[in-house]
């Protein structure tokens, strides 16, 4: 269902008011990879200098990184979980 502007308002107004809903699905969609570009541009931040040419790329390379550690514990969470239970057992 499209969401219009109050009336009164010129078509151009109307216009720039009008949502369609499979952008509030694609708001929920894109939220993790910007995410992952934040928590990249602090880490790359780090180490580089904002101004730096290759900033870019390093913030990609990073988020990247920090993308490759989330799948890898989300992979192997159940393991970890069990090995610390281990770890707790023997104390």
């Amino acid at each position: 269902m499209w969401q219009d502007a109050p009336a009164g308002g010129s078509d151009v107004e109307r216009a720039r008011h009008t949502v369609a809903p499979e952008s509030n699905m694609l708001d929920w969609l894109t939220w993790p990879a910007d995410q992952l570009l934040r928590i990249g541009g602090v880490v790359a931040g780090w180490f580089f200098s904002e101004d730096a040419t290759s900033s870019t790329v390093v913030q990609m390379m990073f988020a990247t990184l920090v993308l490759a550690a989330f799948v890898a514990l989300l992979v192997f969470w159940q393991r970890l979980v069990e090995y610390c239970r281990s770890l707790w057992k023997t104390r």
